[in-house]
Formats: structure tokens, C-alpha cells, sequence
């Protein structure tokens, strides 16, 4: 596995310069988004696209209605960004123990 380097903001401030990808062979990620999210009671945010910086989250269109988040978990990295900058904390972030890992 090629190590990739994450130029993120969090990553200069704490001197991690590891990217802990959503298909890592040691871990893995659920990042789900709850029905508390401001776009399912009709209420325009997209805070945690815009704190995203590998853009994994979009809002498609959607008529007379706001656009909801959708993830990209191939490009998701996990790094928990759009958890802190959901106002209503509908965002989280799971890591998940890797089945080939699993003892028998």
C-alpha cells in the first residue's frame, strides 16, 4: 500500500502526515448522517461540504426541497472534519474493525 500524504488543515496543526483512507487494509469507516440533518427538515446547510477538503460530500439538487448530503465513500478519508462542523451534530463517524482482522 503507497503512502499518500494529507494536506488538510488538522494535519498541519498537529504534524500528522498520514491519510487514513475509508478502504485501509487496517480500518474502516461508516460515516453516517442522521434524520436531525438541517436539509431533512427543509432547512438549507451544507457545513459539512464546505469543511470537507477532499469533497466527498455533495448536495444534489432536488425540487422544492433542500439538497440532502450524499457521500463519496471512495473518497472519504475519515478524518471526522464535517462531524465538527455540523451545527446540529447529525454527522458521525464510525470506525470499523477489519473482517480479515477478525480472530476465528
Amino acid at each position: 500500500m503507497t503512502s499518500q500524504v494529507n494536506h488538510a488543515r488538522r494535519n498541519f496543526l498537529t504534524g500528522r502526515n498520514e491519510r487514513s483512507t475509508i478502504t485501509d487494509a487496517a480500518q474502516t469507516y461508516r460515516l453516517d448522517v442522521s434524520d436531525r440533518c438541517l436539509p431533512y427538515q427543509n432547512v438549507v446547510c451544507e457545513a459539512c461540504r464546505d469543511s470537507c477538503e477532499v469533497n466527498a460530500i455533495r448536495f444534489p439538487p432536488r425540487l422544492r426541497e433542500a439538497a440532502r448530503p450524499v457521500i463519496d465513500s471512495q473518497t472519504c478519508i475519515g478524518c471526522g472534519d464535517c462531524v465538527a462542523a455540523c451545527p446540529v451534530g447529525a454527522v458521525s463517524i464510525e470506525a470499523l474493525v477489519n473482517q480479515s482482522e477478525s480472530p476465528e
